[in-house]
């Protein structure tokens, strides 16, 4: 049976590092070692002077299809991911029509299946007004559950109906109902009551950038996280903290883990690189919620990811229109949240590999064995015999200039101005999804039918 050989690269991921070959068959790995003779008929990737690291695992995407093709569709999502080494994404529920019941989640399941050209899991949305949907939607393949802790703002009601609560008992009942099943339950973390009170404190601050951060400063993250962490203590839930921004929300986790709560943290490209100062530059096209950070909480933040303190990086990709971002520029309140990240991802991880003392290993770790451990992927996320052949090859020195004309293959990607400064470096040369290719030499090649829908079935495991 003809295979895939990849030659000469150097591999690194948790369970394999240094100079090595591998051999997939039907999809699995299924060799590796120091030399390895292809067979007639085998396919030879010869990747000298390349990175090899298992397919980049993205937890936190919202791609919107089929609500909002206009700002990201899962074929155009999916093929920015293929090219920059994600081989599966996890998709939010936050959609113009939310994913609160199994029978939405079945058919957005059965309309995204066909259209996406790497393999993908879904959320399901959790709320006190959604709790009699949190087990149909386990059974019907939910592979986590989201939850906000704040209100959404009156014009995104729709797209958030049924998964947000906010009164202490309110989130209580939801983490039971969600612990119950087993499965991980993701929470975004600010203080409804909080919001309200420094939205009003802040409303006649000087300045976009100014006036968003000082309606979301740090308390009201890291108060919610304290809340949220106690109350997993009681209900058993298994808790993942999105996008974490601060040190002291990392150190609150830390404190509760050692009590005993089952907790993993979360946090995002653009929190590790990139702090207020680009808020103030380019202001909502650097919207995002919890705001860009102050640069010494940012540096604090790096080092809780070196000391191993965050269990997984993702992208919380989020594409608006150039119009939607400019059409609220002076008004903060308004102007919509989330940045476009997914096009970056591989530049990004070893960007921040550079900073002293942060092993390029344990960085990619996080998006590979921790999040396949802590979501129950099973056969993926890392270089070993019976795995997927989920791979991506990387040119780890090529330079990854952002440029607003470039022809990005993600929807929003035009729109990561607050990158124009940072020195990107490291660019997929191949990505192949269980041994298929489906990105290569520049372009997308596999078929938008290729990626597969992982239902969720077990409860994973803590990512450490």
């Amino acid at each position: 049976m003809s295979g895939l050989v990849i030659r000469g690269g150097d591999l690194c991921s948790s369970a394999v590092s240094g100079s090595f070959d591998l051999r997939c068959e039907h999809g699995k790995i299924v060799a590796i070692d120091r030399e390895i003779r292809p067979e007639p008929g085998d396919r030879v990737f010869d990747a000298s002077g390349l990175l090899v690291v298992p397919g980049l695992i993205d937890v936190h995407v919202h791609f919107r299809d089929p609500g909002s093709p206009e700002r990201e569709s899962f074929l155009t999502g999916t093929a920015a991911a293929a090219s920059n080494g994600v081989t599966t994404v996890l998709e939010m529920p936050t959609s113009d029509v939310p994913v609160t019941t199994a029978a939405r989640l079945e058919r957005r399941g059965r309309h995204l299946s066909g259209r996406s050209f790497i393999d993908f899991g879904l959320y399901a949305g959790a709320g006190h007004s959604s709790l009699d949907e949190v087990e149909s939607c386990a059974r019907a393949g939910a592979i986590a559950f989201k939850t906000f802790t704040h209100r959404p703002q009156p014009s995104r009601a729709a797209a958030f109906e049924g998964m947000w609560a906010v009164t202490e008992p309110q989130l209580f009942q939801t983490m039971s109902a969600v612990a119950a099943t087993g499965r991980v339950h993701a929470v975004h973390c600010e203080n409804d009551r909080l919001l309200e009170h420094f939205a009003a404190e802040s409303a006649d601050r000087p300045g976009f950038g100014e006036r968003h951060r000082e309606a979301r400063p740090p308390v009201v993250e890291d108060s919610a996280i304290a809340m949220v962490g106690s109350l997993s203590l009681t209900t058993g839930a298994r808790v993942h903290l999105v996008h974490v921004s601060t040190a002291r929300g990392v150190d609150l986790a830390d404190g509760l883990r050692r009590a005993g709560a089952d907790i993993s943290v979360e946090t995002c490209p653009h929190y590790l690189l990139l702090d207020q100062d680009t808020l103030d530059r380019y202001g909502s096209f650097a919207k995002c919620n919890p705001p860009l950070r102050a640069h010494d909480v940012r540096r604090s933040l790096l080092d809780r990811l070196r000391h191993d303190g965050i269990d997984i990086i993702a992208s919380d990709h989020c594409s608006y229109t150039t119009e939607e971002l400019g059409h609220h520029a002076e008004d903060p309140c308004g102007a919509l949240p989330g940045l476009p990240g997914i096009e970056f991802l591989m530049p990004s991880l070893l960007t921040i590999a550079r900073e002293p003392d942060q092993a390029l290993v344990d960085v990619i770790a996080k998006m590979t064995s921790r999040p396949a451990r802590r979501f129950g992927l099973e056969g993926k996320g890392d270089l070993v015999v019976g795995n997927d052949a989920d791979l991506a090859v990387v040119d780890p020195r090529a330079a990854v200039p952002f440029a607003a004309d470039a022809g990005f293959l993600a929807q929003g990607s035009r729109n990561a101005v607050y990158l124009s400064e940072v020195d990107l470096r490291g660019r997929a040369v191949a990505t192949f999804v269980r041994g298929n290719a489906v990105f290569s030499d520049g372009a997308v090649v596999g078929s938008p039918g290729h990626g597969q829908w992982i239902r969720g079935a077990g409860t994973g495991r803590s990512p450490r």
